[in-house]
């Protein structure tokens, strides 16, 4: 088995020990695509990935760890739709991407085994694209899912078509390249210059994926590879060095994949894998993954538009990230997240990812925390257990520092939801976000509103970067100490407001003190006496509301004590969010904490949680608010955060 595994990562190896140590990603030097690195790649078929895994390597290994449950779930799937009686056509299917996946598995399967029943099957699924004019309008996401799929098949299988079926399916696939690589080069469509969102990603790669695979066959196909190439260039220039991702966790596992696909196909030609994996995006990328797991594994952060299970791996995204980066920890949290999940759906592109020579290692010995400075993105937990407390805390830029500074403006999947801060605690959630939500609103989030107005960026399904740009909408992050002792993020939140809200000034203070104390201090000031509401999401439970003594009491045992000025009202209601679970419009339901404040001048409103499990609460731990003082009081221990000078201090 070791033999064949380092047969399969040689080149891959090779690639990488020789790649050149720049912090930034360059443009292609014009001699990138030289002679002889064209004739080489004419030369072979199969060209695409298998230079990095040869058949026979994988036919050796289909009975090994883990080789061996990649293969059983990706057999397992193409036999379902083998034994089907009606054999489903591309109509059939609402999201005709479903097909693309079906037809690579296939392609993949019939060119390990081989058997006439897989190649008949493939050929009526490759004359059912040629025969269906139309992908989807011929330039959308799912036109590129498709052409990327027959590109596959066409390449994997180039020896065993006929002369025929080659240049039909050769025909097939220019066409739909060329009415991208158009619609690119036009630049007339949204995703050919949104270079932060995985759309971009997606569409371009299957572009200068199709272009790689006709070399010597197409004269536009090296036109194909080069316009990828350039395009994703210009990516990495707006990717988070910090390796966060502003469009959530689902979304940077599509667009990662996406990028991994095409420098992976294409690394013998343009030396694309040499030339990300000294990225600071790359290099970090696999560390917010690592942050956005919950305890346990089993689901993720749902910030901007996240589903809490995401689709796209994440197993090959990370094994492919551990390979490139000999990162370990990476190659053990996808071990981890699919363990946790159960039912995981392997992908033919594990085969390709996996190196057996990177040893799984544990987090543990990690910090429990990390800020992730680009987005303002404060991820941490109690531990590294099950059971740990994990809390996320959001405050900066919405398209990211970095973009901000380059005057890059990013829509789409972002949520108006700076200051907004999610907890999950003794195995369930308890402050939530509201995913993937099918309008974006300030109000589904747990920050505040001024005069009835949100943030900039909200109401309508894409997030609004032109409300951002205009008004230039942004936050700035006054202090961030991220330490073993505690954790403090100060931002002002002001700019991201529109000037309709009358707001003169928002500020919050995020305090994380060991152990399981959160406190928030909101200094707020309006430009003249307004409303200002404060929200809270609860996840749907027993909730007893304490007017008197302040206090709010979860059915967990965990408390919320709070402070308001002037004259208000606190109320909790069950209100539902309408989200995408999957793509289909879901009610969820919640409970919301609101606290309505008749604002009159400069004052700071009061958040404290106490997160203990009910069996660590004793009558000698509990809070007290005195002003501007805040103390955290255990047994003989008592912690005093002074928001004025925001210092915390120890006494015993």
């Amino acid at each position: 088995m070791k033999k064949n595994n380092i047969i399969t990562h040689s080149i891959f190896t090779l690639g990488i020990l020789i790649c050149l140590c720049i912090g930034n990603i360059k443009s292609l030097a014009a001699d990138v695509y030289t002679a002889e690195k064209l004739n080489s790649v004419i030369a072979s078929r199969p060209r695409l990935y298998f230079p990095y895994m040869k058949k026979e390597t994988i036919r050796n290994s289909l009975d090994k760890y883990p080789y061996k449950k990649f293969w059983k779930s990706i057999k397992k799937r193409v036999d379902y739709y083998q034994k089907l009686s009606n054999k489903r056509t591309i109509s059939d299917f609402k999201d005709v991407r479903k097909f693309g996946y079906i037809l690579i598995d296939l392609a993949f399967v019939a060119s390990i085994e081989g058997t006439e029943q897989q190649m008949q099957r493939l050929r009526e699924m490759m004359e059912d694209l040629v025969s269906h004019r139309d992908w989807e309008n011929n330039d959308k996401l799912e036109a590129a899912s498709l052409l990327y799929a027959m590109t596959l098949a066409f390449d994997w299988h180039y020896n065993r078509f006929s002369s025929s079926e080659k240049m039909e399916y050769r025909s097939k696939i220019k066409r739909h390249a060329t009415l991208l690589h158009n619609a690119y080069k036009k630049k007339r469509k949204r995703w050919t210059k949104s270079y932060l969102q995985n759309m971009n990603y997606t569409i371009t790669m299957a572009i200068g994926i199709a272009g790689y695979a006709l070399l010597g066959e197409e004269k536009a196909a090296i036109d194909w590879v080069k316009s990828s190439d350039e395009n994703l260039d210009t990516v990495f220039q707006y990717l988070s060095p910090d390796g966060s991702s502003h469009e959530g966790v689902n979304y940077w596992s599509y667009g990662v994949e996406s990028l991994l696909f095409f420098y992976y196909a294409t690394q013998p030609l343009n030396n694309g894998l040499n030339k990300i994996a000294s990225h600071p995006f790359i290099k970090n990328t696999a560390k917010f993954r690592l942050y956005c797991a919950l305890p346990g594994y089993e689901q993720n952060a749902d910030f901007a538009d996240s589903y809490r299970i995401e689709y796209h791996g994440p197993g090959l995204i990370l094994r492919a990230l551990a390979s490139i980066n000999n990162d370990g920890v990476a190659q053990r949290l996808a071990h981890n997240i699919e363990n946790a999940r159960g039912r995981t759906e392997y992908s033919w592109f594990d085969f390709i990812a996996y190196n057996p020579e990177i040893p799984e290692m544990s987090p543990d010995n990690l910090p429990t925390y990390h800020y992730f400075d680009n987005l303002g993105l404060l991820a941490f937990r109690s531990d590294w257990t099950n059971n740990s407390l994990w809390v996320l805390f959001k405050a900066g830029p919405s398209q990211g520092k970095l973009a901000e500074q380059k005057g890059y403006y990013a829509g789409s999947h972002i949520h108006p939801d700076e200051g907004h801060f999610s907890i999950w605690n003794q195995g369930d959630w308890l402050v939530v976000d509201d995913g993937y939500s099918l309008v974006k609103k300030t109000e589904a989030h747990n920050v505040l509103m001024f005069n009835n107005i949100g943030q900039l960026g909200e109401g309508q399904e894409w997030f609004n970067q032109h409300s951002i740009q205009k008004h230039s909408g942004t936050v700035k992050v006054i202090q961030s100490i991220v330490s073993e002792n505690y954790h403090h993020v100060s931002a002002d939140l002001t700019k991201i407001y529109p000037p309709d809200s009358e707001l003169k000034l928002w500020i919050r203070d995020f305090f994380y003190v060991p152990d399981h104390w959160i406190v928030i201090a909101d200094t707020v000031e309006l430009i003249k006496p307004g409303k200002v509401r404060s929200h809270v999401h609860f996840k749907k439970q027993n909730i007893t509301l304490d007017t008197e003594n302040r206090i709010i009491r979860l059915e967990n045992g965990n408390t919320l004590h709070y402070r308001l000025p002037f004259r208000h009202s606190v109320s909790i209601d069950e209100t539902q969010q309408v989200q995408k679970v999957y793509g289909i419009p879901k009610k969820v339901d919640r409970h919301t904490l609101a606290m309505d404040i008749d604002f009159e001048a400069r004052s700071t409103l009061i958040l404290a949680f106490d997160l203990a499990s009910s069996s660590d609460q004793t009558g000698n731990r509990f809070i007290q608010i005195e002003g501007s003082d805040v103390f955290l009081v255990e047994n003989k221990t008592m912690k005093h955060i002074d928001l004025i000078s925001k210092k915390i201090a120890t006494n015993q």
